[in-house]
């Protein structure tokens, strides 16, 4: 089964580079081969057919999703007003939980929005460990 292509955004033109004139769909919309889709520019009248098109959606897709994570990472800092700046480097809260493993390298991850944990994984284990040191102290 072949991916859906979503139309969240823009494909540029080979030919032209424009964004705002293109669409890309399917020629027989039954059928979900990659030969069925069809690029067509509406500036410079350029048409691209099948494995061109999936290379050329795949591509783009791959950069409008890193655009989004850069643009989520930055909204994230603009909320937590913990969040260093440093010569315009943004440097982001990590998890509280001592022993998480969820990030990078198994470091810590970043937190989520609203919260000092990255999961609520990592709030439940806190939450047992603090439990448990209650416990022993009075004992």
């Amino acid at each position: 089964m072949h991916p859906l292509y979503p139309r969240k955004f823009p494909v540029p033109c080979p030919r032209c580079g424009s964004e705002g004139g293109t669409d890309y769909h399917r020629q027989k919309p039954h059928r979900r081969f990659p030969e069925d889709l069809v690029l067509t520019c509406m500036m410079c009248g350029y048409i691209c057919y099948g494995d061109e098109v999936v290379r050329l959606i795949t591509e783009e897709r791959v950069r409008w999703d890193m655009k989004q994570a850069v643009k989520r990472a930055w909204e994230r800092a603009q909320v937590k007003p913990e969040a260093e700046r440093i010569d315009n480097v943004i440097i982001l809260p990590l998890c509280a939980w001592e022993d998480c493993e969820k990030g990078p390298q198994g470091g810590p991850a970043m937190t989520r929005r609203n919260s000092k944990y990255c999961s609520r994984d990592c709030s439940n284990k806190n939450a047992r460990w603090r439990f448990a040191q209650r416990r022993k102290e009075e004992k």
